[in-house]
């Protein structure tokens, strides 16, 4: 039996690998062994059972999930010309962590991933760690 893990954050869906405008903020929260993800509308981009969901995580801080045979790359922060998360995004998030406190433990980002990529890297190790808790098959 797997322990209720629950956690939210805002990630980038980098939707391209070159055009950083196509790189978009979800509002990804996994609760018990449910992990879904939701666009700046509201809108859901992926919902799946933690089991159904294969990851890998490059030593960068991208993490790929495979749900349904989609590909989603997602990073811990978007780019200069991404857009920002919606305040129904930030207000969703903050809303989830209020009624369900974080099961995983934020991962300690080293002085390059803080200082050259503002902690993305270990933002998204923290999602692997959440990820593989609740049942999905994590590669690093």
């Amino acid at each position: 039996m797997v322990d209720e893990q629950a956690y939210a954050s805002i990630v980038f869906w980098r939707r391209s690998r070159w055009n950083g405008a196509r790189c978009e903020p979800l509002l990804m929260t996994l609760h018990g062994d449910r992990l879904r993800a939701c666009d700046r509308d509201g809108g859901e981009v992926l919902t799946a059972a933690a089991g159904q969901v294969a990851a890998r995580l490059s030593r960068l801080g991208t993490l790929t999930l495979t749900v349904g045979g989609h590909a989603y790359a997602l990073v811990g922060r978007g780019g200069a010309q991404s857009p920002a998360p919606s305040s129904l995004q930030q207000e969703g998030c903050a809303a989830f962590l209020a009624d369900h406190p974080a099961s995983a433990a934020p991962r300690r980002a080293g002085l390059l991933d803080q200082v050259l990529n503002g902690s993305a890297a270990a933002h998204m190790h923290t999602w692997a760690d959440a990820l593989a808790a609740a049942g999905a098959a994590v590669a690093r």
